[in-house]
């Protein structure tokens, strides 16, 4: 481990007016924490223990030898952002210095990403000021020494020594800042070679806060170096721009025409709890507004920093007709079939909540050409699976009703999210949508079985099953809450038969019991269940089924289309 060395470098601190054309864009959008290890896990595959190691949060593997710095000075916490992990470690001694370690992690291997570092160091000229330095691996399959946490272990191979050296690089922040906001430039590192430059911004903040870090420039490429300053010069501007600064810019077709829109998520003022939300005409002047709300996109406090965390996420989803694409807790987009869907491009604002990793909704809006507005069509839960995969498990679509503005213009996305939060405990009675790759491979796998070809249906069938690292998921954990279609249950018989008869039993024992529960009367249903009970050599479930088969079977009068195998295996069996 290196040590700190506190050096005059050339650094700015600014807090003006407004950002600069350059658009901004959060490094960690909608970045969760991950809870301690013993607690329920959510979506994080890796957790902290409580005396500083980094584990595998399904198995308490550590994963590294050492654990992280601990102490009355440091604080250590784990965040996820998609795919990616943060270590967030932060020293509260005079240098407040705040390492992020950036990583993946897949179930096996750990990947760095990235390395942030921040201090605070003191000029006798200007007072306190933020440096820092940014290290990026060349390789980032590394081995990580015996005895050493990721911290220290990342550090050591792809920082080097390069906090001992006081980083001299341009200034490289926007011509206007927003008010509070801080800007800061840091040298930029491969394996421990300096290679050009960085600039961050932390909006509505005087300090690095890992939930508002935005990129501003330098933060992909750095193949490009900048001109130095001289050591010791901290530059600071000041302007009256007061330009607004865009958080997310899209291009999109939304008035069911060959016209094309600039969709774009605006910064509201200095300490404004919302976002603008801004739609025009891709080449019109300020005359072609379309929409310009601050109402749609509140943003809400943080329970675990002084971040303001977004409410909803504003996307542009195509959809050809009678199919409606949506977005899972896990960003992924994921068809499913609704008859009276439209064809086209429309708006879908996505909810976010902090320590939920199960479910989102998604609010489907479309252009009406007689009213002139953008008007909510579909509210839409999406379902990830709690454990295992986290993959997607389900989609209920909600009355229109449930939610009272339909306007975007004048959605107020505030109450509209409390509402959504209060219709969750309730999704359970609304209509249930199928995904359209489901529906496919089943009708596929009925052609192949109808055609004899075996091996085909089992290697089919075994798609339909879900699988993590560890191997195979519990069948209980996912098989009715994605496969059992209260409005189809005919479909989800067959795909409980196609599972049993494919040597699938315990998946097709789960989903035929949820058919069962909610038609008792479902006769063909009690006779596949019986098959995939005595396929597991469960011959009292399987007796107790065949039995209800027959009884159901003789009431219809339809006893002489009984199999002989129902009365060979539920006869004799002692229950």
């Amino acid at each position: 481990m290196v040590k700190l060395f506190t050096l005059k470098i050339s650094m700015f601190l600014m807090a003006l007016l407004s950002f600069g054309a350059g658009a901004t864009e959060l490094v960690f959008p909608h970045a969760t924490i991950c809870e301690y290890y013993g607690k329920a896990p959510g979506s994080c595959s890796v957790a902290l223990s409580a005396d500083g190691y980094i584990l595998d949060a399904r198995s308490g593997k550590k994963l590294f030898d050492g654990p992280e710095y601990t102490g009355a000075m440091f604080t250590n916490a784990l965040y996820r952002s998609g795919s990616r992990y943060i270590l967030e470690s932060e020293n509260y001694s005079s240098a407040k210095t705040r390492r992020w370690v950036d990583f993946s992690y897949d179930g096996k291997d750990i990947v760095l990403n990235h390395i942030y570092i921040f201090s605070l160091n003191i000029s006798m000229q200007v007072g306190p000021y933020w440096h820092g330095y940014d290290c990026r691996p060349v390789n980032a399959k590394l081995s990580f020494p015996a005895g050493q946490g990721l911290l220290e272990s990342s550090l050591d191979a792809v920082c080097k020594d390069v906090e001992s050296y006081a980083p001299s690089v341009a200034d490289g922040a926007p011509e206007s800042l927003a008010a509070g906001t801080l800007a800061v430039s840091v040298p930029v590192y491969n394996d421990g070679q300096q290679n050009g430059s960085a600039t961050y911004l932390f909006e509505g903040t005087d300090q690095p806060e890992l939930l508002k870090l935005a990129c501003y420039s330098g933060c992909e490429s750095t193949s490009k170096k900048t001109a130095s300053l001289d050591k010791g010069e901290v530059a600071q501007r000041s302007t009256a721009a007061t330009q607004t600064t865009v958080i997310k810019k899209l291009s999109a077709s939304l008035l069911g025409d060959a016209s094309r829109q600039k969709v774009s998520v605006l910064s509201g003022a200095t300490g404004a709890d919302f976002r603008r939300l801004q739609i025009t005409r891709e080449h019109g002047t300020g005359d072609d507004i379309l929409l310009d709300t601050s109402k749609a996109l509140p943003l809400v406090k943080s329970q675990y920093s002084t971040a303001m965390n977004d409410v909803f996420s504003v996307n542009i989803i195509n959809n050809p007709a009678g199919v409606l694409n949506v977005i899972d807790m896990q960003g992924e987009p994921v068809s499913v079939k609704q008859s009276s869907a439209e064809a086209g491009s429309a708006l879908v604002l996505v909810s976010s909540e902090e320590d939920n990793a199960v479910y989102n909704f998604n609010l489907v809006f479309r252009y009406n050409k007689s009213s002139r507005q953008f008007e909510l069509k579909n509210v839409l839960q999406v379902t990830n699976n709690d454990a295992c995969d986290h993959s997607i498990v389900g989609v209920r679509e909600m009355p229109l009703g449930m939610i009272g503005e339909k306007s975007l213009a004048s959605f107020e996305g505030r109450k509209v999210f409390e509402q959504l939060s209060d219709l969750h405990p309730k999704s359970a009675d609304y209509k249930k949508l199928m995904m359209t790759d489901v529906a496919e491979k089943l009708d596929k796998a009925l052609a192949l079985y109808r055609k004899g070809q075996t091996e085909a249906v089992r290697e089919l069938m075994g798609s339909f099953l879900m699988y993590n690292n560890a191997g195979q998921c519990d069948p209980e954990g996912y098989i009715a809450s994605k496969y059992d279609f209260p409005q189809l249950p005919g479909w989800s018989n067959d795909l409980g038969f196609l599972l049993g008869e494919t040597g699938y039993y315990q998946e097709s024992i789960e989903l035929l019991n949820a058919v069962i529960a909610r038609n008792p009367n479902r006769t063909v249903a009690y006779l596949n269940l019986a098959d995939s009970y005595w396929g597991l050599k469960d011959k009292v479930r399987a007796a107790q089924a065949y039995k209800q088969y027959a009884s159901l079977m003789t009431d219809a009068r339809k006893a002489s289309k009984i199999p002989a195998r129902v009365t060979e295996r539920s006869d004799g069996v002692v229950e």
